[in-house]
């Protein structure tokens, strides 16, 4: 089966076709110089006066796409597959509905599939990728004949700002999952968060009892008291608790995968992350 990293290096080579089309000879020293300043807006998420994050630029979404999204793809799948109540979920057999959150670059779709391989999941799968950012929406397309999956998959990507109430007040479908994942997203819209609150009033509000919600985020205290301000104890039984926990890929997953990539911009893609895992059964 594929690993993360071999998946992700598909998705570089479309990407790099676009960039190097259109910046020539040029292409190498602008990924290398938009790798080290993302680097650095990753690390100024609590500041009130940074802009979100825009995506728009294929030489943005490379740059997330080699350093984010294998390890945090991978991070994904162990917790669905190790989680109890999310493994039932999966193997169930029964139609299911994911919701990604924010899942425009691909690490909780990947993720998520992957497990449903694992787990030898046969039964039909809808997912929705809800994010800000159209131009993800081509980027896995057809991810699953790369998976060579058993199950039928609806992939439903819509273009959806969590800040914007114009924007997500038809998600209906969306938010009638049976799983959301949220995977380092609750950090990146932390300086916005009083802009996003109604989403996720409606969100929960539309979630069906027994929904599950996998979050997975940075360590630090301020996006972990964020996430449980959103998912509350009146509402939501948590179910599976990690704070501050080490995560590292599976041991299949070699970031030597993404050659030539690292020896092209001399970065090695993150692999390790201490984060925080929460798991939430709405009442």
């Amino acid at each position: 089966m594929n690993t993360s990293f071999k998946l992700v290096k598909s998705v570089l080579d479309d990407l790099d076709g676009i960039i190097s089309k259109k910046y020539g000879s040029d292409a190498t020293k602008i990924i290398q110089n938009r790798l080290q300043t993302l680097s650095g807006e990753y690390n100024a998420l609590t500041s009130t006066l940074r802009n979100p994050i825009d995506y728009a630029d294929p030489v943005t979404r490379f740059a997330y796409v080699f350093s984010y999204v294998g390890a945090h793809s991978s991070y994904i799948k162990q917790h669905l597959v190790s989680c109890e109540d999310l493994r039932m979920r999966i193997t169930q057999d029964l139609p299911l509905r994911i919701t990604c959150v924010g899942g425009g670059p691909g690490s909780e779709m990947l993720g998520l599939l992957q497990a449903c391989v694992d787990l030898k999941r046969q039964s039909a799968l809808t997912v929705w990728l809800l994010d800000r950012e159209e131009s993800w929406s081509e980027t896995w397309a057809e991810i699953d004949t790369r998976l060579e999956s058993d199950f039928k998959l609806s992939s439903n990507f819509r273009q959806s700002d969590v800040t914007s109430y114009r924007t997500f007040e038809n998600l209906q479908k969306a938010f009638s999952s049976d799983i959301f994942i949220m995977s380092f997203f609750m950090s990146e819209i932390y300086s916005f968060r009083e802009q996003a609150e109604p989403f996720f009033v409606q969100m929960i509000n539309d979630m069906p009892s027994g929904s599950l919600v996998l979050y997975i985020d940075n360590s630090s205290d301020e996006f972990t008291s964020y996430a449980e301000s959103v998912f509350t104890n009146d509402l939501f039984e948590l179910c599976h608790n990690k704070t501050k926990e080490r995560l590292l890929p599976g041991g299949s997953e070699q970031t030597s995968d993404i050659e030539p990539y690292k020896t092209r911009f001399a970065r090695t893609p993150k692999v390790q992350s201490q984060a925080s895992v929460r798991v939430w059964k709405k009442k």
